[in-house]
């Protein structure tokens, strides 16, 4: 199939490029002929709902994420993509400042969140653009039964990133971990993997760590928070996020490859929906040798 002359009604041109690329990444996939299945979005917040004031509902699943603190939306064009009317949240305040995040936690979030954690199989991509390394938390979801049910700093003042599962803070068990070093001012695609006990950590296309035996998921999380930690919310992020999203499945490193291109066009819910189609389509027809 010529890529070039795919054609989504609706989408607009840039967006369709966007398209291309991750279509294009699916038909490598054939050609090396893997076979399993796409990841799919399951939930995604792009910040790009200006009209929805101190919160913003996720243009894929529909759930609100309340802004508390210093937490707000930037400015038009701030989003990742940088074109107008693409947002992001914008971390302000100094570094660790007390309770600024976004609260996720509402009943049909922490319910999809745990039908997700439950199928052992996702992934969470979110574009942070930093103004500084400090010891900060990007996202953690609350488990009454092991305290840390998902966490990830993206980096710690350390620089590195550590990414937690079902409690804290064992090598091997729980924590993954690996030589972050973010780039201060630039727009930086972070992936985080978990498929069945194995765990990894991308910072654009780059591999910074892997390794498997990891404990199951925990499906009792009761709330989740996006730039800051728990119980104290003290630690966020200086900068911006974008797009963050969590994924039904396990991103393929093409997959990853076609999300991290430069420039980013803003995605859209049904963009994304028909690149995922799109997705399945190619990487189901499995080439035989």
């Amino acid at each position: 199939m010529d890529l070039r002359f795919i054609s989504v009604p609706g989408i607009a041109r840039s967006k369709r490029h966007a398209l291309l690329r991750v279509t294009a990444a699916a038909g490598l996939l054939t050609l090396t002929g893997e076979s399993a299945q796409s990841a799919t979005i399951n939930t995604q917040w792009n910040f790009d709902d200006a009209a929805s004031g101190a919160s913003a509902v996720a243009n894929v699943g529909g759930h609100v994420g309340t802004f508390i603190g210093g937490v707000s939306r930037s400015a038009n064009t701030e989003g990742v993509s940088g074109t107008p009317g693409d947002y992001a949240l914008s971390l302000s305040g100094a570094a660790g400042g007390a309770g600024s995040m976004m609260d996720a936690t509402t009943p049909d979030f922490i319910a999809a969140l745990n039908s997700l954690t439950g199928t052992q199989v996702m992934s969470i991509t979110y574009w942070q653009n930093l103004n500084a390394i400090t010891n900060s938390t990007s996202f953690w979801g609350v488990s009454p039964s092991v305290g840390r049910g998902l966490n990830a700093h993206s980096p710690w003042g350390d620089g590195n990133a550590y990414y937690d599962t079902a409690g804290c803070c064992a090598a091997g068990v729980h924590r993954l971990s690996g030589p972050l070093g973010a780039t201060i001012g630039e727009w930086e695609l972070i992936s985080l993997i978990y498929d069945n006990g194995t765990k990894s950590i991308y910072r654009g296309t780059t591999l910074i760590a892997s390794g498997s035996g990891f404990t199951p998921l925990v499906t009792d999380h009761t709330n989740f928070y996006v730039s800051n930690e728990s119980p104290t919310h003290t630690l966020n992020p200086e900068g911006r996020f974008d797009n963050f999203t969590l994924w039904n499945g396990a991103l393929s490193t093409a997959e990853i490859a076609a999300l991290a291109v430069r420039p980013v066009p803003e995605p859209s819910a049904a963009g994304f929906a028909a690149a995922a189609a799109l997705l399945g389509t190619f990487r189901r027809r499995r080439v035989v040798r």
